[in-house]
């Protein structure tokens, strides 16, 4: 197939697609890319600071169309609007891909909205009704997956959080329980036990 003419979606999580002819108009990224911030400097001119990455923002102008083959699109329109929605409570509708002219390649999207348009031609055999033709723009946001920070312990469910008084050490944080106190000694990754200080916070393994 010439790609040229056409956009092919792809959902990455549930594995279905849709093939629809390009719109009118050539897909545009709305938004994205370095974000800066000015600086305002007494008696002298502002400054501009880099302040991170907006990921992108992309309207993709489509047709679904089977005009030619007197071909319902009910289906696709269906299978493309149902990318936009989560399948299950709790879960996040798909990642998508889409093969195709796009001005940014190998992103990953999610789609934001659907805008239908005007551009329909409607179709009645008997009591069904259908389309044969549907214009619309695709409203995507590329997708970033969240940062993992790693090195760094979470406090479990299950352990105690207490702030150290004035003047208290590891062993009367536990009590005088020897085996407790190495216990929290490590949960905290603490080599000296001198070195804990007032309103420190420490975990307290629950044994």
């Amino acid at each position: 197939m010439d790609l040229s003419q056409f956009y092919m979606f792809h959902a990455i999580d549930d594995g279905s697609s849709v093939i629809v002819r390009r719109g009118d108009g050539a897909a545009k990224i709305t938004a994205g890319g370095a974000r800066w911030k000015s600086v305002t400097r007494p008696k002298r001119t502002s400054i501009i600071l880099f302040d991170g990455t907006d990921a992108y923002e992309l309207d993709v102008p489509v047709l679904l169309d089977g005009w030619a083959g007197s071909d319902s699109i009910e289906a696709d329109i269906a299978k493309l609007n149902q990318m936009r929605f989560s399948h299950a409570d709790l879960s996040r509708p798909s990642r998508i891909r889409i093969d195709g002219a796009l001005p940014v390649k190998g992103a990953t999207w999610i789609i934001s909205s659907i805008e239908w348009g005007d551009n329909v031609i409607w179709h009645t055999e008997g009591d069904k009704v259908f389309r044969y033709r549907q214009d619309a723009v695709v409203h995507l946001i590329q997708y970033v997956p969240e940062a993992t920070l790693t090195g760094i312990k979470p406090f479990k469910t299950n352990d105690k959080i207490i702030t150290v008084k004035k003047g208290q050490t590891i062993k009367q944080v536990a009590n005088g329980d020897h085996t407790k106190a190495k216990a929290i000694q490590k949960a905290n990754n603490v080599r000296d036990v001198k070195s804990i200080t007032a309103n420190e916070r420490l975990r307290v393994p629950r044994t």
